[in-house]
This record gives structure tokens, C-alpha cells and sequence, in this order.
């Protein structure tokens, strides 16, 4: 007797699930275009922070669909019709290249500040006058004599500090 049941499909449960797709879509439809909306507003805010934070990336995009038209024709009217298009995204894609791009050179310079040490500014004082030390006849350069010492390092305990005073 379940058997039966079980093989019997309820159409009702197939209209529920078509209604409950097409509803599903539909709000992601709205979503999506309520986010274009949003972002069709930004364009032009994201294209100037764009262009104050790094200008080479708009520069470089350009440069890259210039390419396109050149060497593939209909990729590059292709990009062109996408940017007009889809100017919004693209607004979005520039300025996150451009704040990664900002990130990574702001992590570059301190490691280069932990390698090498912080830089600081300063300034060069220069002395307008000479000091020059003159020696009275009385006085006498006695030259300095550094002696010789005699005890000597094993030969296994040596290294190659040891080694820098073996002249002396």
C-alpha cells in the first residue's frame, strides 16, 4: 500500500518547486540589478579614486584595449562594448586593482624599511670655517707602539677573528 503511494508523483509538489525556482531567480534577479543601480551611481566617485590612487591602471586598461583593437579586432570592439556596457563593474574591477596595488607597495616598503633600516630626513650642516689644529714646536708626535703579544691560541680553538691580529 506505501508502494503505491510512493509511486504516485504529486503534481502539486512539481508546481510548488517550478514556483519556488522562478521566485528564487527572480530575487536574484532584483538583487543583482539593485547592486548595478548602486554601483552605476559610484562609477564616477570610483573612477576618480581610481585615478588619485594610481592613474597607471586606467592608463594601463586603456593601453590594454588599444592592444586589442590592433592585434584582434573583434576582441577589442568586443572589450569596448563590454566597458560601455558594463561600466560599473568595470569601475569596480580599476579600483580594486588599484587599492591592491596600493597594498602591495605599501607592504614592499616596510620590508624594504625592516631590511635595510628606516630612512630619516635630515639636513646637512656645513661649517663656513676650518678649524685646523697647529702643533706648538714644543710639542712632539710620538708615534704609538703597540707590543707584541706572546701568548698564542690553540690551534683548534682559532677562528677567523683570531686570525685578524696574528700581525701585531
Amino acid at each position: 500500500m506505501q508502494r503505491q503511494q510512493q509511486s504516485r508523483s504529486n503534481p502539486f509538489r512539481s508546481v510548488m518547486g517550478i514556483v519556488f525556482l522562478v521566485l528564487a531567480v527572480m530575487a536574484i534577479f532584483w538583487i543583482a540589478k539593485g547592486i548595478f543601480t548602486i554601483l552605476s551611481y559610484l562609477t564616477p566617485v570610483l573612477l576618480i579614486a581610481t585615478l588619485i590612487i594610481d592613474h597607471n591602471v586606467i592608463i594601463n586598461y586603456g593601453k590594454w584595449i588599444g592592444s586589442l583593437l590592433k592585434n584582434k579586432l573583434p576582441y577589442g570592439i568586443g572589450a569596448i562594448l563590454f566597458t560601455l556596457i558594463a561600466s560599473p563593474v568595470v569601475a569596480v574591477y580599476l579600483f580594486g586593482k588599484a587599492m591592491l596595488k596600493r597594498q602591495v607597495r605599501k607592504m614592499q616598503t616596510n620590508v624594504d624599511e625592516q631590511r635595510r633600516g628606516k630612512t630619516t630626513e635630515y639636513e646637512e650642516v656645513i661649517e663656513e670655517e676650518e678649524v685646523e689644529f697647529d702643533l706648538k714646536d714644543e710639542e712632539e708626535i710620538i708615534p704609538l707602539e703597540i707590543p707584541k703579544t706572546t701568548r698564542r691560541i690553540k690551534q683548534q680553538d682559532r677562528n677567523t677573528y683570531d686570525d685578524l691580529f696574528d700581525d701585531i
